[in-house]
């Protein structure tokens, strides 16, 4: 029986060994032989174990020496979290990315290895977490601070951890070089994790209460709060964590795969798990939606600006996984890697966000100063905007990459922006200081970031109208392409070979110049039998004679 339970516990093992993710395996084993860890636990606990002897000898009472020394343990162990496992985790990543370390082209799959940096930095935290549990407790133990507003504390604190993280996983994976690695660092330094903290919060405090962010920060950390506010807190960074790391596996996937599918399978699920989050945790239903809609609206305009700089063209790859029949062809072409994908997508995103909005328009705050011309104008620009970034790129292609096709929307802004106040200011310099004339004038009749009022809408309107033929004939064309790819195994005429030929589907392709044959039998790839006779021993000649047929 002993021997029975050993085998099956080997047999465990062995299958949990052989499941194991090899890139977990290989950071760990790094930080302990590089012993980082070990020195890193010293410095972090002689550093709070002089903060615990401060505290515990100065102070008037017992109850501010514990709401000091919680509050001090806090800062502490957020510092040491962004020092050592943020940074770390930022350093190896830039490093071996700008370096084309080998697990990148390797038969590694990019979920791997992004997951293994992800759970390497969750396993340091807890460690980080772990050691500074004895002087939690020693804080709570002098009083001062409630467990619900302690434990709040130490959750936002991991939380804020794991989405810096994998913040810096996305920023450090799209690195190519050294020099991109050093511009990405600053960025992260000076503007990064800014940005990560306000974008959490706004999104926390934009949807939940149907706020302004800034006027809601006052209840942060509060015990006042509850329970339904904690879980929904924690909904929004997991959500945002998972939006990272999937664009952060797309950053490692190859080109020619289907590489931003998880990515807009994920962010689908997480529109969808926030919609209802907000219907079912939040006290004022109208205003979370009201909020939720236009977060979402102006996050699909910025999914837009990056589904643009895609490829039109399918690789092999990717159409191998296409689905034979048309309905599921429908059905999966919105979140298949490609422009005209793309461009789908973040419209089914903007459709069922917009009537939320306009459900909500008059119980939120935003009616206020905002009406639903503004956001239908925000909207019309982005296409046009991203319309003729599409259009310029097409037509100068050897010029502009796809990758690049955001930097043509961007010289398109300035044109029409400054460019436009510039001439404002040349052809009316007595005027050039009042900024009501500009505003007015034609000159800013494409500018979107100005106050919306008629001309701006009629403009945009009228650019909506004249890119739309264009739209319709290039997507047209990009979805007839999209067809399935068929392997066909066939025997020559010979019969003693196998060949592999590829078809497209015709039943779904009207034009049949679309048919592709990317692996054509040719001589040097076909099967050849070689028949090779016995070696004969004549005994008139002593020569060996071979015959091949």
């Amino acid at each position: 029986m002993l021997n029975s339970f050993i085998n099956r516990f080997d047999a465990l093992i062995s299958f949990l060994d052989n499941r194991m993710n090899a890139i977990l395996v290989r950071e760990v084993r790094r930080l302990v032989r590089s012993n980082f860890i070990t020195s890193t636990l010293i410095i972090y606990i002689s550093i709070l174990t002089f903060a615990c002897l401060m505290f515990i000898g100065l102070g008037d009472s017992l109850e501010s020496n514990g709401e000091g020394l919680f509050a001090s343990v806090t800062a502490i162990m957020g510092f040491f979290g962004f020092l050592t496992v943020v940074a770390y985790t930022a350093g190896t990543t830039g490093m071996e990315r700008a370096n084309n370390d080998l697990m990148y082209i390797t038969a590694i799959r990019p979920s791997s290895v992004v997951f293994g940096k992800f759970v390497n930095a969750l396993v340091m935290t807890f460690l980080l977490f772990s050691v500074s549990l004895p002087f939690y407790t020693l804080a709570y133990q002098l009083r001062g601070i409630d467990f619900f507003t302690g434990f709040y504390t130490i959750w936002l604190t991991f939380l804020n951890l794991l989405l810096g993280t994998a913040f810096v996983i996305l920023v450090f994976t799209s690195v190519k070089n050294t020099a991109q690695l050093y511009g990405a660092a600053f960025g992260i330094l000076f503007f990064g994790f800014p940005f990560i903290n306000l974008l959490a919060s706004t999104f926390m405090m934009f949807t939940v209460r149907g706020r302004s962010p800034m006027s809601g920060l006052s209840i942060m950390g509060s015990s006042s709060m509850s329970g339904t506010f904690l879980l929904l807190m924690t909904i929004s960074y997991a959500m945002i964590i998972a939006v990272f790391l999937s664009a952060a596996i797309a950053n490692v996937s190859a080109p020619t795969s289907n590489k931003y599918m998880p990515f807009r399978i994920t962010v689908t699920i997480c529109f969808f798990v926030s919609l209802i989050s907000m219907c079912c945790l939040t006290p004022s239903v109208s205003d979370a939606l009201g909020g939720w809609s236009v977060t979402m609206i102006i996050f699909s305009l910025f999914l837009l600006l990056r589904s643009i700089c895609e490829s039109d063209e399918y690789s092999f790859r990717l159409r191998r996984t296409v689905p034979q029949r048309r309905l599921f062809r429908y059905l999966v072409f919105p979140f298949y890697t490609g422009r005209l994908n793309g461009v789908v997508w973040t419209t089914g995103l903007f459709a069922i966000a917009f009537p939320v909005y306009l459900l909500n328009l008059n119980s939120t705050y935003l009616a206020s100063d905002t009406e639903l011309f503004r956001i239908l104008t925000l909207v019309a620009f982005a296409f046009d905007y991203t319309m003729t970034a599409v259009l310029l790129q097409r037509l100068g292609k050897k010029f502009i990459p796809y990758g690049k096709t955001w930097a043509v929307v961007a010289c398109l802004l300035a044109l029409f922006c400054a460019g436009g106040m510039l001439l404002y200011q040349f052809v009316y310099y007595n005027e050039a200081n009042n900024w009501s004339d500009y505003e007015s004038s034609l000159f800013s009749a494409l500018n979107p970031f100005l106050e919306w009022k008629g001309l701006r809408t009629a403009s945009a309107m009228i650019w909506f109208v004249v890119l739309a033929p264009f739209a319709f004939f290039w997507a047209a064309a990009i979805f007839r392409t999209f067809a399935p790819a068929n392997y066909t195994r066939f025997t020559d005429e010979q019969g003693d070979g196998l060949s592999l030929d590829i078809e497209s589907d015709q039943s779904d392709v009207d034009n049949p110049n679309l048919s592709v044959s990317c692996l054509t039998p040719l001589p040097a790839t076909q099967t050849t039998i070689v028949e090779q006779t016995p070696i004969y021993n004549d005994s008139n000649d002593n020569d060996a004679s071979i015959k091949n047929s």
